[in-house]
C-alpha cells in the first residue's frame, strides 16, 4: 500500500486531516486495511486509502477515529452503521475510565 499524493481520489465519509495528523501510527495499527501512510516525506500523514465497507472495517476505522489523540480522523457521512460504531467505541472508552471519588 501507499498513497500517491492525489487527495481527490480519497473522497468519502471518513477523512484524515493531514495538517492535524501527528504520525503516531495508532490509526494504521487499528485499521490497517483502510488506513496507511502518505508517500510524501515533506508532509507525512496517515490517509484513508479505502473507505470501510464491511462491518468489521467500519468498526476498525471508528475505533481508530475514537483513539486518535488529535482527533484528525473525521466522519462526514450519514451511515447509521458508522454512527452506531462510533457510539459503541465511545461507550467502551468511557467504561474504561477510572471512577473518580470525591
Amino acid at each position: 500500500m501507499g498513497f500517491d499524493g492525489d487527495f481527490k481520489k480519497l473522497d468519502g465519509e471518513f477523512r484524515i486531516s493531514p495538517d492535524e495528523c501527528v504520525t503516531c501510527g495508532c490509526c494504521i495499527e487499528l485499521a490497517p486495511l483502510n488506513i496507511d501512510w502518505v508517500a510524501n516525506e515533506e508532509n507525512p500523514s496517515a490517509v484513508i486509502l479505502k473507505q470501510p465497507e464491511t462491518e468489521a472495517e467500519v468498526t476498525d476505522v471508528a475505533r481508530a477515529a475514537d483513539n486518535c489523540m488529535v482527533d484528525c480522523i473525521k466522519f462526514v457521512g450519514q451511515d447509521p452503521r458508522v454512527d452506531a460504531a462510533l457510539e459503541q467505541a465511545e461507550l467502551k472508552r468511557l467504561e474504561a475510565l477510572p471512577k473518580l471519588r470525591f
